[in-house]
């Protein structure tokens, strides 16, 4: 038995296995305790992290007793560290600072895939049978013609659609035994019925879902966010129609597949060859698989000039993210206490600048685009808000994003017809920028922010070399870095991601899935820039937007992160989606809408 109620005083213990448990005290006297597994916080995946992501356990409890908590698990198998420190540090109630270690549980657990295996024949045998039932029910009942005259009008069922998900996302989590459970369930399956008869206004909401993933309350075991949630209703309403219809509704032509299966495979190979397969396959499904499918989805109903709806979903996202942010007080402090930066629900103030600076050229090309006193108003008020709240990130990325990409609106839209602004747009950008990085220079903000990133890309540089055909994959960077970090970086130990969009993803899918994506990115800028002048009206501004916008990420990308957050995926699958609405009706003039889906007028 280990105890000390010093603080600093450590423990240590090499164990072999993919998974520990310790016992130990919980009680009115005892304090908290930081653990390391092999040197590194995000290595203990299960236990709580602080903002910093310092891994740390309070073991208050109104009543003493020894507990087996669990610290990690799905580590690679093999001998590993446990390191433990007493924090000196307690909750308010507690009388000490006390930790206490009776005995550690390490092993190999036993594997889970039998489980996953037969909830995967289950669910499909599930589907089957549902799939038979409602072929049946359409040949007996000719449900076809139905489907194809239910008329719903684009407004009416998007409010219907947000309020569905808006219930269905935040309704308490509750058992079977709890009205609230039933509540939730009959919202989802009410969300799916409107999906089955006005799809384009479920695939529009489940974007915004998506673009908010950080904002939403975790449910159920695989901590689904209301984009997911969206995007079950929307693939149950898709195979219901395909089955009711008689026909698959799928947007993307056979002449892009090949470029989709390049990119699905390398996160695959990457992910199979990850040495943290937990953390991978999660990464694999919030990363790669659902955007991927949203942004199928989203070719197969947003097409023609309901690609509008997509701009306003992403303007529309951009804007709640910004009053949210603004309304909750969430702030992160600097060191000296000081200097107080806006985050809101986000993790940090640089993961909400990543939405803002996306969604502030949009809304200005909406705002700019707008027919009637009114909606000028309501667009220039959200245009503001994204603008007031991505100042108070204090992101000096996103304040360049968003530079960079309101100069990108200017160019598109204005360049052409006046050389001049292409003369002096780019200084006046540059002076903008500079005055802003010499303010926060003088600010005290951010003065190793230069040294950190060349150290960390260097560090970042030398885990691809050693992987270098398949990366790490999907998530594994944080897992990995220990191994490769700078010594001038001990303070910075818990970095996610290698900020620079080409490492991240030569490090997350490997080679090939650098190679697809570059190829996906500079097909889809091609397809939507081309014949952009040819365009008028709410197309054209909605079109210049969303390049301008990709530009912004982009340029946030190379110091920061650029694709690998879920609503980051999101947004590039939604891009890729715009670019194939683009190429097959660029002028918005075909109302080829689907059946039981009119196109907008």
């Amino acid at each position: 038995m280990l105890f000390s109620g010093q603080p600093g005083a450590r423990a240590e213990l090499e164990f072999r296995g993919s998974a520990i448990d310790l016992e130990i005290l919980e009680g009115p006297g005892s304090g908290m305790a930081r653990i390391w597994i092999d040197g590194s916080d995000a290595r203990a995946d299960l236990v709580p992290k602080s903002a910093g992501g310092v891994a740390r356990l309070d073991l208050y409890a109104t009543e003493s007793g020894f507990a087996a908590v669990p610290l990690a698990s799905g580590l690679p198998s093999g001998l590993h560290r446990m390191t433990l420190e007493v924090v000196g540090a307690r909750a308010p109630d507690s009388a000490g600072e006390l930790v206490m270690i009776r005995a550690a549980i390490a092993g190999e657990p036993a594997p889970r895939w039998p489980i996953w295996l037969g909830t995967a024949a289950a669910a499909a045998g599930a589907a089957l049978a549902l799939g038979s039932l409602l072929n049946w029910w359409s040949g007996r009942w000719r449900w076809r013609p139905v489907i194809e005259r239910v008329q719903i009008a684009d407004a009416p069922a998007l409010l219907l659609a947000a309020v569905l998900l808006t219930l269905v996302a935040t309704i308490p989590a509750a058992g079977p035994g709890d009205p609230w459970f039933w509540i939730r369930l009959a919202s989802l399956a009410a969300l799916g019925l409107l999906g089955t008869a006005a799809p384009a206004a479920l695939a529009t909401v489940t974007v915004a879902g998506w673009l908010l993933a950080p904002v939403a309350v975790p449910l159920g075991p695989l901590h689904l966010n209301a984009g997911e949630l969206g995007l079950a209703a929307l693939t149950g309403a898709w195979g219901v129609r395909a089955t009711l219809l008689g026909r698959v509704e799928f947007g993307i032509a056979s002449r892009h597949l090949p470029l989709l299966l390049l990119f699905l495979g390398a996160a695959l190979a990457a992910t199979a060859a990850a040495d943290y397969p937990k953390v991978a396959v999660r990464g694999l499904r919030l990363l790669v698989l659902e955007p991927l499918w949203l942004g199928c989805l989203i070719a197969t109903y947003l097409a023609g000039r309901r690609r509008l709806l997509l701009a306003g979903a992403v303007a529309g996202a951009a804007g709640i993210a910004a009053v949210l942010a603004l309304l909750s007080g969430g702030i992160e402090f600097f060191a000296d206490g000081q200097l107080a930066r806006l985050r809101g629900p986000w993790g940090s103030p640089n993961g909400l600048a990543l939405v803002l600076e996306r969604g502030l050229p949009l809304a200005l090309a909406l705002a700019l685009a707008a027919a009637g006193v009114n909606r000028r108003i309501g667009l220039s008020a959200l245009l503001l808000a994204i603008a007031a709240a991505l100042l108070a990130t204090l992101s000096r990325g996103g304040w360049l994003a968003g530079a960079v990409g309101a100069a990108a609106l200017a160019q598109l839209a204005w360049g052409a017809a006046r050389p001049f602004l292409g003369r002096w747009l780019a200084p006046l950008v540059g002076l903008a920028v500079g005055i802003g990085l010499v303010i926060s220079a003088l600010a005290g903000f951010g003065a190793d922010t230069l040294d950190v990133r060349l150290r960390l890309w260097g560090s970042a540089a030398l885990m691809a070399g050693d992987n270098l055909w398949l990366g790490v994959g999907p998530d594994n960077f944080l897992y990995r870095l220990p191994d490769y970090l700078d010594p001038q970086m001990w303070r910075e130990p818990n970095l996610s991601h290698p900020h620079n969009l080409l490492l991240d993803a030569w490090l997350s899918l490997g080679v090939a899935g650098v190679a697809a994506l570059a190829l996906l990115l500079t097909r889809s800028v091609s397809v939507i820039a081309r014949g952009l002048t040819a365009r008028s009206g709410a197309l054209f501004w909605a079109d210049a937007g969303i390049l301008a916008a990709m530009a912004a990420g982009v340029v946030h990308g190379l110091l920061d992160n650029f694709y690998f957050r879920p609503e980051l995926a999101a947004f590039f699958w939604l891009f890729f989606a715009y670019s194939l609405a683009v190429e097959r009706d660029p002028l918005g003039d075909r109302r080829e809408g689907l059946p039981g889906d009119p196109a907008i007028g």
